[in-house]
Parts: C-alpha cells; structure tokens; sequence
C-alpha cells in the first residue's frame, strides 16, 4: 500500500465459492482504476451464481466441477474487460444432437475475452474452446443486448467429433432466434430420437401456452449427414422451427443412393402436427436412417399425425421393392418349412409388390394392426407390438405361399372368404405364426394343424395356439432364470 495503490494477495469466498484473489487498486495513474484475479473450482450447483445457471452450462452438457481462472479489469472509463479461462480437464461434457461427448479426465481448455458495460455483458470478441482429444474446435464471437441478453453468435469454426460446420445465431425483433448453419458434415443419427424426446415434453402439462411459443428457426445446408452407424444423405437442406415443447414445423430434403430425392415435412394444424415423407427409394432410405439393408428399392410413403401427448399414429406404405436376408423373416419361414422361399430370400430377394403397414406410437410402444405384406411368391399379415424399452417383440399374422394363387381363390364371390376365414389380404391356404421375446433371438411358433389349412379351419385350430405372456412378466422370468 502505498501512495500511487494497493495490492491485495488472499483468499475470499464469493457466494460460497472459495477463490484465490488477487487485487490492484490504482489511486493514480496506471493504465486501469482496478483489476482482480481469481483462481477457483466452481461445482455444478454454484455456477448460476456466476451467471452460468443456463440449460448448456448444466448437466448433462456440461457436469463437474470446473477450474476457473479469471482477470476482471474495470477502466477508468467505467467499462470493464474480462479475460477467463476454464480448465474443462476434470468435468464430462456431452453434446447429444451432434452425437458427441467428452468423458471426465480428457484435457479440455475454454477462452474469452469479453467486454463488460454498466448494463452487462456488451460482446465476446473472440471465444475458443478445444480438445484434440475429444475431436473439438471451436472458434467464435458474440454481441450482446442490455442485461446481458445474447443477441447474435457466430461460429466462425466448429469442429465437433465429426462434424464441420460453420453457424450464425441471430435474435430477431419478435424475440425468435435465427440460426442459419452451412455444414461439410454433420452428425445428425440422433435427430429422429430428438425429435422423440421433444414429443414427449409436450405432455408436461406444466407448461404454458406462453411457453409453445417460437423459440428459434433452423435453416441449415449440409453437403452431407450422418443419418446412423451405416448411413448418410447428401446434398441436404433442413428447416425447422422449435419451440419449448419440441419440433413443431420442418423440411428436409436429402439424398441417398447415387441421388434418389428423399422428402420430410412436418406441419401443424391446429394442436395435431401432420407428417408426411416419400422417396423413390425406400430401401435406401431405410439403410440410411439405421434400419438395415433388408429392403431394397421400392417406392416409400409414410404420412401420419402425431398428438400433443407424443402419440403418433400413421400408415407406412412401399410398393414394387425386395426383401433379402432378413433374419426374423428367414425364421419365420424355416420354422414354417418354406424352404424353397428361404432360399429365394437369402439370394436374390423376394420380390413384393405392397406393404401396408398401419402403426401407432406411443410411450415406447410401437403396434402394428392388420398390416399386410405380398407378392406373387408370399403374402404376409401382420398385428402386434414392440415394446422399445425392453426390445421385446409380441406378434401374431399369417403366412401365405404363392399368394397369387391364393389370393385369386380368395376373391371368389362367396366362397372365398368362407375358405380365407374372412382374413383381410389373408389366403386359402396358409399359417398361423406368432412371435414373442426378442426380435433377434425369440420364441417363433407356427401352428403346425393349421399350416396348409383353408382358412375357416385355421380359425378353429387357433384353440391350440400357445397362451400369451405379457412383455414385462416375460422379461421378469428371464432374469429369473439367467439368476438361477
């Protein structure tokens, strides 16, 4: 202490928060009034005391405890200037829309320069947050509005595990915040289980109808997207607006498979929101959204409605495509002892002509009624659910060889629906199966009295059909015996 200033060498405590501080207090002169260093680890419950106290500054985005450095040096102006610097060494950090995370123990470092006005945070003129070995990379700046409101962010750079984008955030006069993002990649195989999640959310019913209100626009342009372990599209444009219960209008359009077009809209109308997609492709778009490469070609329509409950209900349509392989398909008809159509199926294909498939969705339960499958060489019917939490499977349908010829005797005035059994899409001759546990290694039962029976006596020896477990006493039993 002397004429010219102070300085100050402890510790303090701030809110709870135990620091390290450094303080100069410039009487005269000096090229600033006062200047602070502090040196802390912040917990996760004390960061909203520093101002942190938003959704990306919380589990699970950012969950740990943080070492903070900081310089806060206030001019002789009245404006201040804040150098800070997080060692993100020790908390996880997990960015799930772009399928990327950051385990606890891997070096991370943020930095910012920002400047500081009475009102609050005025701009980040330059802000950087890396990690070579979690695959991160970013580059940007920030302005803001009184009371530390963002109102326009910039990624200049953002290299995040596999993804290469540039974006730009932009809070608009009615409050909406506009992002508009170009992208070399982006990692999007979490987009579908997003838009799932926020389905959910619109149960809540704590929130308001002031909450439903917009609260940014998406329109991004993606040379290419990763839809899943397996697969992409290209030359993709997406546009959505989000709200604080979800997803609530969108367009996308990509490419698959050497430019076949692929097309999802999303509209509300009134409190109901309207989907539909289509593709020419619709083995290829499967594929690429992660659900195998059984089906090929085929011409793809699936539209329905989703509630503001989260419950969907809808109708997925192909026509004039191929099935291979197919391994619960291939079980299917080995235990049925169609041998001749296993062994069309695990070469060339089986070629059908429709699938109908209408479908509700709702709690982690997706049910199937009266769908229905066929080509000349093999018709199927389908009813059942699958239970997503658990990954249990519990079906019943039937099997009809040589539809063609079966379905023709079928379509007999009369006589025809006395020998299908009155089975909608069903044949003359054909079997009962039923499907339960899991899809990759469950129980497959073909009725063996009603294989190769007309179908009004297949309803009759439906009596020697196996009783049905429920999914959730089954999975109690297995535990058990895994136990034993």
């Amino acid at each position: 202490l002397d004429n010219s200033g102070m300085d100050v060498v402890g510790t303090a405590s701030i809110g709870g928060i135990q620091t390290g501080l450094s303080w100069r207090e410039n009487f005269l002169g000096g090229q600033y009034r006062r200047q602070y260093a502090f040196d802390a680890v912040v917990e996760n419950n004390q960061r909203p005391l520093l101002g942190l106290g938003g959704e990306y500054f919380q589990p699970p985005y950012l969950d740990g405890p943080i070492r903070m450095e900081a310089i806060y040096t206030l001019n002789r102006d009245g404006n201040a200037n804040l150098a800070l610097e997080l060692d993100l060494n020790r908390p996880s950090l997990s960015l799930s829309q772009l399928n990327w995370s950051k385990p606890e123990g891997v070096e991370a470092l943020f930095a910012a320069d920002m400047k500081i006005t009475a009102e609050g945070i005025e701009s980040i003129d330059n802000f950087s947050i890396r990690s070579a070995e979690a695959g991160l990379n970013v580059i940007g700046s920030a302005t803001f509005t009184g009371k530390s409101e963002l109102s326009r962010l910039s990624f200049d750079q953002a290299l995040i595990g596999k993804n290469d984008f540039t974006a730009l955030m932009e809070r608009k006069a009615d409050g909406t915040m506009e992002i508009t993002a170009l992208g070399n990649t982006i990692d999007g195989s979490t987009l579908w289980s997003s838009i799932r999640q926020s389905d959910q959310s619109r149960a809540n019913p704590l929130l308001t109808e002031k909450s439903d209100s917009s609260i940014f626009r998406f329109n991004g342009r993606m040379n290419r997207l990763i839809l899943s372990s397996d697969g992409e599209m290209t030359d993709v444009t997406l546009n959505f607006d989000q709200s604080r219960i979800g997803l609530s209008r969108m367009s996308f359009n990509g490419f698959v498979n050497e430019g076949e077009l692929f097309q999802l809209t999303l509209t509300p109308v009134d409190n109901i929101r309207s989907f539909e997609a289509k593709s020419k492709n619709g083995g290829a778009v499967l594929e690429a959204l992660g659900f195998g490469d059984d089906f090929v070609n085929g011409d793809l329509l699936l539209t329905g409605t989703i509630l503001e409950s989260g419950e969907v209900d809808g109708i997925f349509k192909m026509r004039s495509f191929q099935v291979v392989d197919a391994p619960l398909l291939a079980r299917l008809l080995s235990v049925a002892s169609l041998t001749g159509i296993v062994d069309e199926l695990n070469g060339d294909g089986i070629s059908f002509s429709e699938l109908n498939l209408p479908f509700n969705s709702f709690e982690n339960i997706f049910s199937i009624k009266n769908g229905a499958m066929y080509g000349t060489n093999l018709g199927l019917t389908a009813r059942g659910s699958y239970f997503m939490d658990q990954n249990i499977i519990q079906g019943e349908g039937t099997l009809i060889p040589a539809y063609a010829f079966n379905s023709a005797i079928g379509s007999i005035p009369i006589v025809g629906p006395i020998l299908t059994g009155g089975e909608k899409s069903g044949g003359v001759f054909a079997a009962t199966y039923s499907i339960q546990g899991n899809p990759s290694g469950g129980e497959v039962i073909v009725n063996p009295l009603a294989t190769l029976a007309p179908g009004f006596l297949r309803q009759i020896f439906k009596v020697f059909d196996p009783i049905v477990v429920k999914p959730r006493d089954r999975v109690i039993k297995d535990n058990t015996t895994k136990n034993e």
